[in-house]
């Protein structure tokens, strides 16, 4: 496609890059469901021009999910597939670009928009690689690094975006810790592609500032291109310790130390274009040091290889000439607006725009003023939230000249002394306004009219009437003005906070989003709130709405503190097997204490007036379904007393829920597979499917439980319940589906981190006889829960099962410590006690 056919006013379509992105995207959510999805059906859904570059990344995400299954996958049954592959690509992936069990990160939010990693190096920094050294001065290498680039041992991935991944390595000469970056399609990778690595090095390369991450070689081995630079051990500014916001001077000075380091890149005349949180990383000292040139661009010549049209960067921090795809017109004013915006992030807590969606947020970068910093934060100085909003002005020559005018300024607050940005006069902001909203302009024009035609008639009577009109005109237009500003940042507000409300409606099943959401939403209502408390008087109509939209998301709160406390006490109950105790009573207090803390008066009401309640719930089908579940392993007349609020909530004895309630109690089998086959049960939520999928189990029928709780996953892929029950059950069936079982185990733990989920596929791999992967899972499950005693006592089978002896007793030591009862623990560290010939030890065992 030629220049003249991409207006550069006009957005583009989307890059190869982004298609490819974005075709990866179901073929890695169909591996996280645990289903094996078929690289030539996904290959065959493309366009015929997006095949030959989406191949390598679909067979990269295959070769990495069959690994975390601890399969071993091997060259020729790619090369009898797809005959056309580089078989040297593909022998560098199995052998060394993937480490087995190493989880991939998932795509960066706006992924689709920056073609540079996005590295969290805070949890690289705190993770713990077995046998690995930590970085306090011992230059040992550390053992068992994968080598990928000669001269570099891979200790894992920090984290990828676009082609692109980064590597925590081990530079084997230099005796340090570095971070490597390379090409993740590898010879796979278009000429674009390279060409915008390389010019990622050498542009950084070129770049010698203490507070810009530092490159240490540059080079290609095998066709892949790499580089390594500096690594650093603090994290990012976005998961700084403490979090944001900032204290004023803390931003200022923080701030002030990134625009001096980025105008130095600009006197090297380059352009960063994605500076976020994201990528400023934290040294040891804590000092901040920019990262991630991948979207870098030299301004002394045209690189060819981002064309007008094109989005690139990451929207909550892009200027609005970025935002609207004219690439062409994005120079250092870009680098300034980003500044103001991890300014305002700083100060506020969050970006100055941000939707739902990407374009959502791209509009608002477009059309929309940020809402003012002291609004969010009062207490922050006038000086400093100045200096922000001029960063953040919508044209080019509006914000500062250069970075370092920026970096003056603030030098300057920081001091004491007088600055040179002057906040946006009334007059203006009016202007602006009436250019973004014309139709409002013009009543607020009409008003102006009247009553300034008011006061030309009183002219005819008497002058200092002529003055009073005309003050009035003042005022009402004044107020006009101010009651338009308040009305749309207020409906701008809201509009955000409902978008996340009912993102949170939908997310039940996915704790970590749901909270996420709700955190979103109670920010923009708290946003609302500021303006309206510095805004107009008569803001009634707003000020209900905000208060009811409150409201909404206080029960949504409350509910989802709920959920968290049922999840507790179902965790509890997969756990009181695993003990050989089948001892039910702590699931049974979590029950009890999560009604308990979500009502008060749980206690004192009666079944009528709790069932009332309860039906009045969002959650009240999850709610009815763990009352299902407490009443099963609870006293006879606490079972009783559950059992009738499920009944006088659900009073229909034809509903399906009270149908297998009844099938249950009688331990009918026949009667619950029809009911658990049924269409009706496919409705049901989460937590009632868990439970069907138990009560098939423990009356003997872990097939069907299979059958059906496989139909579930199909239908509901992602969600962690299921898939964790669904390995439970394929773990009892006759004989064992072990296989299964550690699929579906791993797929639950893609979705979430969770202690019993590795314990139990710590049990699987233990049972296949795989000693060092069930070792690494059972270390992972006590990392999370290191007081669980069933965890000790099993790793202690599997140091044993390696002729570790001593480490084997001092785990079961652990798990007595924490269970004195727990009799396995007892015989296991009895026979260990034996083979060491400590006979007067082991007998008392």
């Amino acid at each position: 496609m030629n220049e003249q056919s991409l207006p550069c006013d006009e957005p583009s379509p989307l890059s190869l890059l982004i298609r490819v992105d974005q075709a990866c995207r179901p073929f890695e959510a169909a591996w996280k469901a645990g289903e094996r999805p078929s690289i030539p059906a996904f290959l065959s859904g493309a366009a015929a021009s997006d095949r030959a570059a989406l191949l390598p990344e679909l067979i990269y995400l295959e070769i990495h999910y069959r690994r975390l299954a601890h399969e071993n996958p091997q060259p020729q049954e790619y090369l009898d597939f797809f005959p056309s592959l580089d078989a040297a690509w593909l022998e560098d992936v199995l052998s060394s670009r993937l480490a087995p069990g190493r989880s991939r990160p998932a795509p960066a939010d706006e992924a689709g928009f920056a073609a540079a990693s996005t590295i969290d190096y805070q949890r690289a920094a705190e993770s713990s690689v077995e046998g690995e050294r930590k970085d306090t001065g011992d230059k040992t290498a550390p053992p068992g690094g994968l080598v990928l680039v000669p001269g570099y041992e891979i200790l894992g991935e920090l984290g990828h975006g676009g082609m692109g991944v980064v590597y925590k390595a081990w530079q084997i000469k230099a005796k340090r810790f570095v971070a490597l970056k390379t090409l993740r399609s590898g010879q796979q990778a278009g000429p674009e592609d390279i060409a915008r690595f390389r010019t990622e090095a050498k542009a950084v390369a070129r770049l010698q500032h203490p507070n810009i991450v530092q490159i240490h070689e540059v080079g290609e081995h095998g066709g892949l291109p790499f580089f390594s630079m500096e690594y650093c051990v603090g994290g990012s500014l976005e998961k700084k310790p403490g979090g944001l916001p900032l204290p004023p001077l803390e931003a200022a000075a923080l701030v002030e130390t990134l625009a001096r380091a980025i105008h130095a890149a600009h006197d090297k005349h380059v352009v960063h274009r994605d500076l976020k949180p994201a990528n400023i990383l934290l040294g040891e000292d804590g000092a901040p040091k920019i990262s991630d040139f991948g979207l870098a661009k030299k301004l002394e010549i045209e690189q060819g290889q981002t064309l007008s049209g094109v989005i690139l960067g990451s929207p909550p921090y892009m200027a609005p000439e970025q935002a609207s795809g004219k690439s062409k017109k994005v120079g250092p004013a870009a680098d300034v607006y980003a500044l103001g915006a991890i300014l305002y992030e700083c100060l506020t807590g969050r970006p100055p725009f941000k939707a739902p969606n990407v374009l959502d947020t791209l509009a608002q970068v477009l059309t929309e003023d940020p809402v003012p910093v002291r609004r969010l934060q009062p207490k922050t100085p006038r000086d400093l939230e100045t200096i922000c909003l001029k960063c953040l002005q919508k044209e080019p020559g509006e914000r500062y000249a250069t970075a370092a005018a920026l970096a003056e300024d603030l030098r300057c607050f920081q001091g004491g002394e007088p600055i040179r940005a002057r906040p946006v006069g009334g007059v203006e902001r009016a202007w602006r306004w009436c250019k973004r909203y014309p139709s409002r302009a013009g009543l607020a024009a009409a008003v102006m009219l009247v009553v300034a035609g008011a006061g030309a008639a009183a002219v005819w009577y008497q002058q200092d009437s002529t003055a009073r009109a005309a003050e009035k005109a003042g005022l009402a237009t004044e107020h006009t003005r101010k009651a338009a500003n308040t009305e749309r940042d207020v409906t701008g507000a809201l509009e955000e906070a409902m978008a996340f409300a009912k993102q949170a409606a939908g997310l039940h099943d996915d704790p970590t989003k749901w909270e996420a959401a709700i955190v979103e939403a109670l920010s923009a209502v708290k946003r609302a709130d500021g303006v309206l408390n510095s805004g107009v008087d008569d803001t009634g109509e707003l000020r209900a709405q905000v208060d009811a939209l409150r409201a909404e998301l206080d029960a949504a709160e409350r509910d989802r503190l709920m959920i968290a406390r049922l999840e507790a006490a179902r965790f509890q109950l997969a756990a009181a097997g695993h003990e050989n105790g089948y001892d039910y009573a702590g699931a049974v207090a979590l029950y009890a204490a999560a009604f308990r803390k979500d009502d008060e008066d749980w206690d004192a009401l009666g079944a009528d007036e709790t069932a009332a309640r309860i039906n009045q719930r969002a959650i009240r089908e999850e709610l009815l379904a763990a009352l299902a579940d407490w009443s099963n392993f609870t006293a006879k007349e606490q079972g009783e007393k559950l059992r009738r609020i499920v009944q006088a909530a659900d009073p229909d004895p034809a509903s399906w829920r009270n149908r297998w309630t009844a099938a249950a109690r009688r331990k009918d089998l026949d009667v619950l597979r029809r009911l658990a086959l049924s269409p009706e049960a496919k409705d049901q939520p989460t937590a009632r499917l868990v439970l069907i999928g138990r009560t098939l189990i423990e009356l003997g029928a872990a097939a069907e439980a299979v059958k059906f709780l496989k139909e579930a996953n199909e239908q509901r892929p992602g969600d962690f319940w299921i898939a964790f029950q669904l390995a439970y059950a394929c773990s009892k069936t006759k004989p064992p589906a072990t296989d299964e079982a550690i699929r579906y185990y791993t797929a639950a733990l893609m979705v979430r981190p969770n202690a019993y989920a590795h314990y139990n596929l710590g049990i699987a791999l233990l049972g296949k006889g795989q000693l060092d992967e069930a070792i690494a899972e059972l270390h992972k499950a006590l990392h999370i829960l290191p007081d669980d005693a069933g965890a000790h006592s099993s790793l202690g089978i599997a140091l044993l099962g390696k002729g570790q002896l001593d480490e084997a007793i001092a785990e079961y030591h652990k798990a007595l410590q924490i269970k004195p009862d727990f009799a396995e623990a007892h015989s296991y560290l009895g026979n260990a006690l034996l083979d060491k010939g400590q006979w007067d030890e082991a007998i008392a065992e």
